[in-house]
């Protein structure tokens, strides 16, 4: 009886998805590649929510001409906007690895070309394996990282009291943020609060910040915890820049 194993293994992981897992992640192999795996008696399955692999009986020869072509695609639409580097053309890189390295590639890898690509395709993957017999698995990794944003908080007055004093605070001490600036923004007197530093856009931020209202040393909680900036919801915002607005 055949026995089979794994002889080529693939984890692609994205630092914005919790625990780098992109569910929304495809690996295809095109129709080329796709005639060839059944020429050689191989199989290509989804192992993990972020792992494929190519399965093949013991001591398995590949003709050293062999190359299998996979187109890698992504559907969740935010996927430009929380990928740093990332593209919106109809070109992707064409990255190829051999399987032996053990190697750790970070899009769009650095050195990789740029080809034309059929609409969705973010990367193809080019896999030849160095040796013709294959006696152990081989692994890769392709890693995608999520771009790094100022946070950015309006709170717009609803009854124009603009004397008021706000304050933003990260209950857990993680984020600071600058002074408030008073603003003018849709038509209403409010104020802006930057964070002091970029961070990396993540799905689940696990932060706890809320929005005081001093009086002298008083303080009165306004909202006990604020909401996530929501990506692409202010087009109007800088560069860099990820905003929400709130009234208060």
């Amino acid at each position: 009886m055949e026995k089979f194993s794994v002889i080529w293994r693939i984890k692609i992981a994205h630092s914005y998805y919790h625990g780098g897992a992109c569910r929304y992640f495809e690996l295809k192999p095109t129709p080329q590649t796709a005639v060839l795996l059944r020429k050689r008696g191989v199989l290509f399955r989804k192992m993990d929510v972020d792992g494929w692999a190519i399965i093949a009986v013991e001591d398995i020869r590949l003709d050293e001409k062999d190359v299998f072509d996979f187109e890698l695609y992504c559907g969740d639409q935010k996927f430009h906007y929380v990928t740093d580097n990332a593209t919106m053309k109809a070109e992707c890189p064409q990255i190829e690895m051999s399987g032996t390295e053990g190697i750790t590639y970070i899009f769009p890898v650095e050195g990789c070309p740029m080809i034309k690509a059929s609409p969705g395709v973010i990367a193809r993957i080019s896999l030849k394996f160095q040796a013709q017999q294959i006696h152990a698995e081989r692994y890769n990794e392709l890693h995608f990282q999520a771009p790094e944003r100022y946070l950015e908080y309006i709170f717009l007055f609803r009854n124009e009291q603009i004397d008021k004093k706000l304050l933003v605070e990260d209950m857990e001490r993680k984020m600071e943020f600058l002074p408030e600036e008073k603003i003018e923004y849709m038509g209403h007197q409010g104020v802006r609060f930057q964070s002091a530093e970029k961070y990396p856009l993540l799905e689940s931020p696990n932060l706890k910040l809320q929005l005081l209202e001093l009086f002298g040393t008083n303080r009165r909680v306004i909202i006990r915890r604020l909401s996530y900036p929501e990506i692409g919801m202010f087009i109007d915002a800088p560069p860099g820049m990820l905003r929400a607005v709130a009234y208060v």
